[in-house]
């Protein structure tokens, strides 16, 4: 009887402890906010064949000083639907998505409120700046760090909620180079976080043509 009170005792800690440390990680990435207007940081729009709508918000441009994000739109209704109504707006645009796109980001900002978003964002304190030049003159450009641990979470906009909610977030490496080095998952996989970033998409864009 005292063994089996004894087993009783180390399963019930154990599973304490496991409560405990999956809360923290909850926690510790609730504790991190985007602004709810992070979107106005964003721009490059563009809009691909399945009806999503791309945007990337890039630290110290247009206003930004939370960090470096690519950001993700798909109409409630469905990529698909989307893409109809690109092609009815613009009939004889043979980029009609893109245009639709454009339209909608930057004159429309009611019709936002029927498009679920999500923000793969590293913090500026991940990044480090880069001197680069173009034809326009000299500009400066912010990547992650090297040598270091990234983490990139993952922010949800769900429609019609003006608040970003933080649902999930990977940490990598990178090299001497600022190169990412591949990640290995509790299965022994190995994987990119833009593999992981553009499956997450793929599979939600498949849901919302359901």
């Amino acid at each position: 009887m005292k063994n089996l009170k004894n087993e009783s005792i180390i399963v019930l800690i154990s599973f304490l402890l496991v409560a405990s440390c999956w809360q923290n990680k909850k926690t510790s990435i609730e504790t991190k906010k985007l602004p709810s207007n992070f979107l106005n940081s964003a721009g490059n729009i563009s809009a691909n064949t399945m009806g999503i709508i791309h945007l990337d918000a890039e630290y110290s441009v247009k206003n930004n000083k939370a960090g470096n994000a690519d950001i993700y739109l798909i109409h409630k209704k469905g990529g698909d639907w989307w893409i109809e109504q690109a092609k009815k707006n613009f009939p004889k645009s043979i980029v009609s998505r893109n245009r639709h796109a454009k339209q909608i980001i930057t004159q429309d900002s009611k019709a936002l409120n029927d498009y679920n978003k999500w923000a793969f964002f590293i913090d500026k304190k991940y990044l480090e700046s880069k001197l680069e030049s173009a034809e326009g003159g000299e500009f400066t450009s912010y990547y992650p760090k090297r040598n270091s641990k990234i983490v990139v979470i993952l922010f949800e906009q769900k429609v019609g909620n003006s608040e970003w909610v933080a649902i999930d977030s990977i940490t990598y490496k990178t090299d001497s180079e600022g190169n990412e080095i591949k990640t290995s998952d509790e299965k022994g996989s190995y994987y990119l976080s833009s593999e992981w970033e553009s499956n997450f998409i793929k599979q939600k864009v498949k849901e919302s043509n359901k």
